[in-house]
């Protein structure tokens, strides 16, 4: 709701968004409080999202809700499951009778003051008359001085219009020409960017916009321009070589790109030499795929009573293979491996609340990115709830600095957390279970992992995510995530690379997970019918050594922005 709604949730008063779906145009302020109410739904009762923009899709994929099919008009129906609908007694705020009398009787009471005093003095109004006494002569030295003024004034106007046509002229220097391209290819005004490329290259509005047409992913498709800088590092009359560090915003993370540009004056007018696409292509022109798909019928027959029990598919069965609560840099995270071990795809949603050693409940929260919401049967994925302060903010803390979404705000406990209770649910999923993404070569160097992955399939992953879990002597010990900010097409290989975390400082305050729960089931319990001598070593592998007793596993969450 808007303002005038007297909203008091924490998530929106502690930022200056109008109304949650015109968060995008308030920058990473409006994304942050978006990710509030898109990781924890439980906590609104929130259930359905129309989405009428492709710019929130990645965010609401990679928090755990699931498309539905979109409507006539084109607008996507999303889902979040095991939402229970809003009670139907809803507490209210009971105020003093005082209040109540003031708010009751002070503004409508000083309106009624206002007109009547308005009246009265409309009522008693007198005429009132001015003469104006005739102005004297002005001195003729007084006169030259404002000529000359008038001719000062006007080649101070005549400079400042050259000035200001220099500074608006996008091909005037280098640095210019690079603000106007990448305002361009904001806008996606793809005409006045290629106006910007240098004409002798031969690189027609065709070809260009081809190119743009083939790349996708999370900086081509999801991003807003938020802030550029150039080095330059060569410059002559005619020629220079500039590096760019932009900053962009997307709904999921921050990111910030450097490319280096060549630019060339050619008629007192600054282009930017373009870049040569990838040449990359697959070994086949046609290829087919062999893949397992599920559909749900949902009801079987067309009535309009109450959904007959037959019809509804069984929840899939998880088994929670470890969790423990943990503590890094004085913040409450409990980390943990969790798996599929039903014959249907699951749509899996995590609740941690931690306890206090009188196990009274300090906080409950929900995973938000790093994890996997979309198992298939007998997939593994690690997950990592973290705690943190409502609106990512201190509770001592001003809401008017700038918001950054990668910034954490602990969250500050009354008393020391001990343990823990995990709720794990379920659902069947039919949708975004595509696994034909494959790691190909990995390279630890200078505590930097880089590798390739690979497509075989035959979607365009739009936007892949890798999930990294830390082992030390065959024990989980952090949980990270790392987005990929290019897409990766059918047979071809996708780059990524990204800093490892040196020297994890955990503290580990309970690993005992028997108040763990599936489906409302303890997850001994749920799972003893699924599984006979389970064993939890036969799913440490693929791990990559990193030091001696230390390693990392990769898994990888692929977002299909095109269905």
């Amino acid at each position: 709701g808007n303002y005038n709604s007297a909203r008091q949730l924490p998530e929106l008063t502690t930022r200056a968004v109008e109304r949650l779906e015109n968060c995008k145009f308030k920058g990473i302020e409006g994304i942050g409080s978006l990710q509030q109410f898109l990781a924890y739904p439980e906590k609104f009762n929130l259930k359905y999202i129309f989405s009428n923009d492709k710019f929130y899709d990645p965010i609401l994929y990679f928090t755990g809700w699931q498309r539905l099919a979109p409507l006539e008009n084109g607008i996507v129906v999303w889902e979040k499951q095991n939402v229970k609908p809003l009670s139907r007694i809803i507490p209210k705020k009971e105020l003093p009778t005082y209040q109540r009398i003031i708010w009751g009787t002070v503004p409508i009471g000083s309106v009624i003051i206002a007109l009547l005093f308005f009246g009265y003095m409309f009522m008693s109004k007198k005429s009132v008359s001015f003469t104006l006494s005739k102005s004297k002569e002005l001195p003729n030295r007084f006169t030259r001085l404002q000529h000359i003024w008038c001719y000062l004034l006007f080649v101070l106007s005549l400079w400042g219009s050259y000035k200001l046509y220099l500074s608006n002229n996008p091909q005037e220097t280098p640095t210019q020409v690079l603000n106007a391209y990448y305002n361009a290819m904001d806008f996606k005004v793809f005409e006045e960017a290629h106006s910007y490329l240098d004409p002798d290259k031969n690189k027609s509005l065709d070809q260009f916009m081809l190119e743009i047409s083939v790349t996708d992913g999370l900086l081509s498709s999801y991003a807003k321009l938020d802030g550029i800088t150039h080095n330059i590092i060569s410059e002559t009359p005619n020629t220079a070589t500039i590096e760019s560090t932009t900053s962009w915003i997307t709904p999921l993370e921050v990111i910030t790109n450097t490319e280096i540009h060549t630019l060339i004056k050619r008629k007192q007018s600054w282009y930017i030499e373009p870049k040569a696409l990838s040449s990359e292509i697959p070994q086949n022109q046609f290829f087919t795929d062999n893949s397992t798909v599920f559909y749900n019928q949902g009801r079987r027959k067309v009535s309009t009573e109450q959904t007959y029990h037959e019809d509804i598919l069984p929840q899939p069965v998880l088994k929670v293979l470890s969790a423990k609560l943990i503590q890094r840099d004085s913040s409450y995270h409990i980390i943990g491996e969790i798996q599929n071990i039903d014959h249907f795809p699951a749509d899996i949603s995590f609740k941690a609340t931690v306890l206090d050693a009188k196990e009274i409940p300090l906080a409950t929260f929900s995973t938000k990115l790093a994890t996997k919401h979309k198992l298939n049967p007998m997939e593994t994925t690690a997950f990592r709830i973290d705690f943190e302060e409502t609106a990512w903010l201190d509770i001592n803390e001003s809401a008017s600095g700038t918001f950054d979404p990668n910034e954490f705000h602990k969250k500050e406990f009354k008393s020391q957390p001990v343990s823990f209770i995990l709720h794990a649910s379920s659902t069947v999923a039919t949708k975004d279970l595509y696994q034909n993404l494959h790691l190909n070569k990995v390279t630890v160097n200078n505590e930097r992992l880089s590798g390739n992955l690979f497509n075989s399939g035959t979607k365009e992953v739009t936007i892949p995510e890798t999930i990294i879990s830390y082992y030390k002597d065959q024990s989980l010990v952090w949980v990270d995530h790392n987005f990929i900010k290019e897409s990766i097409r059918p047979h071809r290989t996708g780059i990524f690379d990204f800093q490892l975390i040196k020297d994890l400082q955990i503290d580990v305050i309970n690993d005992d997970y028997k108040n763990t729960y599936v489906n409302g089931i303890l997850n001994e319990i749920a799972s003893a019918d699924k599984l006979k001598d389970y064993q939890y070593e036969s799913l440490i592998k693929d791990v990559i050594t990193i030091e001696n007793n230390t390693g990392i596993k990769l898994s990888f969450n692929n977002f299909i922005g095109k269905l």
